[in-house]
């Protein structure tokens, strides 16, 4: 798979140094199926066994992977290795001490037929991923774009996509087939749905906006997807120019196969699945509805919050324009004119400074609405997805399966039982068809909890936002309450002025 991972700036370059057959054959054993990537859980074990004390193997990890993505390319793995090899012989783990070296050193990580096992463990692509290098693999945006058509209008969305280097425009309606032809083809992946379709008021702002959110986070996450991410339909959505990007997807649907039918290791997935992998899909089908719920409710906080603060902008604004309002009308007789020139006077002012006031809480609404509730809903459309994706296999493949190895069971035992006529050839025919298809449902099925076995490792790894997300939420907060005061500590000033003109009011 491709990800976006940086040289770290200023490392001792690989280049112009002989590097050592064990690094390369040790590269080549973890990186098997070419991933070009070595994540950490994996760097872990291979290293378990080779003395060097865990604090130094923390700062080693810490120096290579400076930019915490999880995980390291080829260069910062061979200069991972390098850096053992230093400890192992007693000096500091450092670049200094690596210039001395005119060669690359070789660590010695115990026996290789350990190295190779767990290497070779790691070889399918069942792979741990981190949150941040998912997130490092695509950046994407999409921004309401202008409307076209001659009589009935619709809806732009500009779309841009870091990975593959482009901007396109697309309409709802292009969705919907890329979508279809997605789920057809990966029918055992997490895919979120798309924002629902509207009868009517589709042209509404309100409406438009929170389609475009749903539509960025839709394809943030199949952008991100390291299976999804990779796949003709993919490229082709998110590059096609021409405005009839539908039918360019419907052409390449008319030749689609399922995952199924051309993952090289969907007749063997029986081997890359735990034991328990059952019970593993039990547990998490328990444990999806209270979380569901509980993000639901986080969700219409968070929006609760964003209504807050955009209801304060708005208010605060009214307010302040409703004291300069005031401000120009007569009421000598009733105040006084020397009381009335400082209202008035005092409230022109604070009308101003106050669109300040409102000005902030603005900016606080767009960073919520940005950061914590776009993150929590993004969450909870991967949540949704999970437990629709688990229950439409329980229903399909898994349903299927069941049902025709107790058709198979029950066979068998007629069979048994069947004496030595000519029924017993009918039986053994159909025992044969029968099963012969309980072979390759159990190949689906093997290959379906493969698939989630894998989709539930993403899920795990997005659970690694939930800390950016309340750093995010906090750090907001406390910079919109900062910027609130400086706010308010520019309004006070005038206010404390007029209350002294009236406090020392002359009677003459």
């Amino acid at each position: 798979f491709f990800f976006r991972l940086h040289r770290i700036p200023g490392t001792p370059s690989m280049e112009g140094r002989n590097i050592p057959k064990y690094y390369q054959d040790l590269y080549k054993l973890v990186c098997a199926q070419d991933q070009k990537r070595i994540p950490g859980t994996l760097f872990g074990r291979l290293v378990k066994h080779c003395g060097v004390p865990l604090e130094s193997l923390k700062k080693i990890w810490a120096t290579c992977d400076s930019q915490r993505v999880g995980v390291l390319d080829q260069t910062q793995f061979y200069r991972a290795l390098a850096f053992i090899a230093l400890a192992q012989n007693s000096e500091d783990p450092s670049d200094t001490s690596l210039a001395k070296w005119p060669e690359l050193p070789v660590p010695n990580l115990g026996d290789w037929a350990y190295v190779a096992e767990v290497a070779g463990q790691s070889a399918n692509i069942m792979m741990d991923y981190t949150y941040r290098e998912l997130e490092d693999s695509e950046f994407l945006q999409v921004t309401v774009a202008k409307k076209s058509g001659l009589l009935m209008k619709h809806t732009n969305y500009s779309i841009f996509s870091k990975r593959f280097n482009s901007t396109f425009l697309r309409r709802y309606s292009d969705f919907q087939p890329f979508d279809d032809a997605l789920r057809k083809k990966y029918g055992y992946r997490l895919i979120p749905p798309l924002p629902p379709k509207a009868l009517t008021g589709n042209q509404n702002p309100q409406f438009v906006e929170e389609r475009r959110k749903g539509l960025e986070r839709y394809l943030q996450w199949v952008g991100r997807h390291p299976v999804l991410r990779e796949d003709e339909l993919v490229r082709v959505f998110f590059t096609e120019k021409s405005s009839d990007v539908q039918s360019a997807v419907k052409a390449k649907s008319k030749t689609l196969e399922t995952e199924f039918d051309t993952n090289p290791i969907a007749h063997r997935a029986e081997q890359f699945i735990p034991e328990q992998i059952t019970g593993i899909i039990s547990g998490i089908e328990t444990e999806l509805d209270p979380l569901i719920a509980g993000f639901t409710v986080l969700v219409q906080l968070a929006e609760n919050i964003v209504h807050r603060s955009e209801s304060a902008s708005d208010e605060f604004k009214r307010f302040g324009e409703e004291l300069k309002a005031l401000g120009g009308i007569s009421s000598g007789y009733l105040a006084g004119q020397e009381m009335w020139s400082n209202v008035q006077n005092s409230f022109r002012d604070v009308g101003n400074y106050l669109h300040s006031v409102a000005d902030r809480y603005s900016e606080q609404q767009i960073r919520e609405q940005q950061g914590v509730l776009s993150a929590l809903q993004s969450f909870l459309d991967m949540l949704t997805a999970m437990r629709l994706l688990l229950k439409g296999r329980a229903k399909g493949i898994a349903a299927e399966f069941e049902k025709t190895d107790k058709r198979v069971k029950r066979d068998q035992q007629k069979l048994d039982n069947a004496g030595q006529d000519a029924d017993k050839a009918k039986l053994e025919s159909k025992l044969q068809q029968t099963g012969a298809t309980r072979e390759s449902l159990e190949l689906q099925n093997n290959f379906s909890m493969y698939c989630i076995h894998a989709e539930a490792k993403l899920v795990k790894a997005n659970f690694g936002r939930l800390g950016y997300l309340l750093q995010e939420f906090v750090s907001s907060q406390a910079l919109g309450h900062k910027q609130l005061s400086g706010a308010w500590d520019q309004v006070k000033p005038i206010v404390d002025a007029f209350v002294a003109k009236i406090e020392g009011a002359s009677p003459f």
